[in-house]
């Protein structure tokens, strides 16, 4: 799921992820980059990993 705008700027210093595969060369917008609310549920269901440097880690 994508953010819009505002959550977008409510999250700036916070760890991105994006939503979907993305070709070399895009411009990265807010459609790119998956919900930061729902990485605590992708982390319990195993299927994400934060490291305390931000670093995201997947099944």
């Amino acid at each position: 799921m994508s953010i819009t705008k505002e959550t977008l700027q409510q999250h700036l210093k916070d760890p991105a992820i994006f939503c979907c595969r993305r070709e070399k060369g895009l411009v990265i917008s807010e459609a790119d980059l998956e919900d930061p609310s729902l990485f605590d549920d992708m982390e319990e269901a195993g299927l994400l990993s934060l490291s305390p440097e931000g670093r995201a880690g997947g099944s």
